[in-house]
């Protein structure tokens, strides 16, 4: 038989199969194991690693924890240059059969590919104890060599981005959609917003920055930390120029399938060069993969923002911020994606805020979809619920706000690490108080360009 004739049997048996047992994850016949661990051999053999891992792939909710299947998943995992991908199969396979040498190999070879040396080294170690034939003693040798090396050269790894772009923002200072309004306070008082409080277009360009520094520690224990900088220049209104400056550093623990983060955050942001405010906090995380396309995080954080003009001192908050985020990738190739998060909060006012303290809940939704190798299409819709604690004293009823997000955007990756992306930012603020009614369209094109 064929090549190209056994992998579309492995195809058909398996389209068959979910037809009649659609559930049943142990229904895969010895025969059909067979059909699909030769089919994706030969891929490899033909030095195919990648199309092997594209082929099964797909199968994995239903076949994961078979040994055959994990194994031949981990391997072209690895081979094709997805070692993170790669553990979680081979740890699999390890937990159903600990003396199975192959799988043990693989899996200290893609901790090795991912820079966990110390996991690597502890695998190896073990199949030292294996009593390995020659060759296989002498490879196992030649990474523990390596690994020696490696450590001793650096354990600190740096990566960076620059970003420069342009665009259009049709409300730069997310002022309402009417410039007169009734205050009932007054008696129904009509007021004029003054044009700095109006609605305002403007086009503008971008810079942005970063840098972020992980330094190992030791086994499932390293330090980090991140900067961030970004500047957006409007062509007529400078007074709402925007900049700001964010950073967080932390403990990490774990690696694999689950890591915990905890650290701390600072950050200032500026309008028309002026400093609006400061932050300063906390935040926690935990990143659970459960397979090798679906990866989950449950998060939260305490952050403190103070105003620095006096014209808005009380507007000071004491935020804590809860929520659960996921992302499924659809496919093997990692431009298909659905990802997601939802969240509740609180924003405790000490400064006698118009609009008191505030309940918060919210969500959003996203997909990414590769239309070609190199392009990309992707978008996300939000919506965050907002109820105040405190009658408006000029409006004479309690504040309740809605507010929608839509993203639209296309990525185009040339080559690694350089991306240009065209996106379409739309929100909007829905309030039950005419003064914070607003929408705003954002326009871009950013040229981003990662180092590591």
């Amino acid at each position: 038989m064929g090549r190209t004739a056994i992998r579309l049997l492995v195809f058909l048996v398996f389209i068959c199969n979910a037809l009649i047992f659609p559930a049943d994850a142990e229904t895969i016949s010895d025969a059909d194991m067979k059909t699909l661990s030769r089919a994706s051999r030969l891929l490899m053999q033909e030095h195919k690693p990648d199309e092997a891992y594209r082929l099964l792939a797909p199968l994995e909710e239903r076949l994961a924890g078979e040994r055959r299947y994990d194994y031949l998943l981990g391997l072209s995992a690895l081979d094709s240059g997805r070692p993170e991908l790669a553990t979680i199969a081979l740890e699999r396979v390890l937990v159903i059969a600990p003396e199975f040498a192959g799988a043990r190999m693989a899996l200290a070879r893609a901790y090795f590919d991912m820079g966990s040396y110390e996991n690597a080294r502890i695998e190896f170690e073990k199949l030292r104890h294996y009593h390995p034939p020659p060759q296989a003693r002498t490879v196992i040798q030649h990474y523990l060599a390596a690994i020696e090396l490696r450590e001793k050269a650096s354990r600190t790894h740096v990566k960076g981005y620059l970003a420069i772009g342009i665009g259009h923002d049709s409300n730069v200072n997310n002022g309402p959609g009417t410039a007169t309004f009734s205050v009932p306070a007054l008696n129904d008082l009509k007021v004029t917003l003054s044009p700095t409080n109006q609605k305002t277009a403007d086009t503008y360009g971008h810079m942005e920055g970063g840098v972020s520094v992980e330094h190992q520690l030791s086994k499932g224990l390293s330090l980090y930390a991140n900067l961030n900088a970004h500047q957006r220049t409007l062509s007529r209104h400078r007074n709402f120029d925007r900049s700001g400056l964010n950073s967080s550093a932390g403990i990490a623990i774990g690696n694999g399938r689950d890591i915990f983060r905890i650290g701390g955050l600072a950050g200032q942001s500026y309008v028309g060069g002026t400093r609006l405010y400061h932050n300063l906090g906390v935040n926690a995380s935990w990143q659970h993969a459960t397979d090798t396309r679906h990866r989950w995080t449950l998060f939260g954080q305490a952050n403190s923002i103070r105003y620095n003009q006096l014209s808005m001192i009380n507007n000071a908050i004491d935020q804590l911020l809860v929520g659960l985020s996921t992302t499924a990738a659809i496919d093997s190739s990692g431009q298909n994606a659905l990802f997601g998060n939802i969240y509740s909060g609180y924003q405790r006012a000490p400064h006698l805020r118009a609009d008191g303290a505030k309940s918060l809940l919210g969500g959003n939704l996203g997909a990414q979809v590769g239309l070609t190798e190199k392009l990309s299409f992707y978008n996300s819709f939000g919506v965050q619920l907002g109820d105040y604690k405190k009658k408006n004293a000029a409006f004479l009823k309690y504040r309740s706000d809605q507010l929608y997000t839509a993203v639209v955007g296309l990525a185009w990756v040339p080559v690694r690490n350089l991306a240009l992306r065209t996106e379409i930012d739309y929100s909007r603020n829905d309030s039950n108080i005419v003064l914070y009614r607003y929408h705003r369209t954002d326009i871009s094109l950013t040229l981003r360009q990662g180092f590591d």
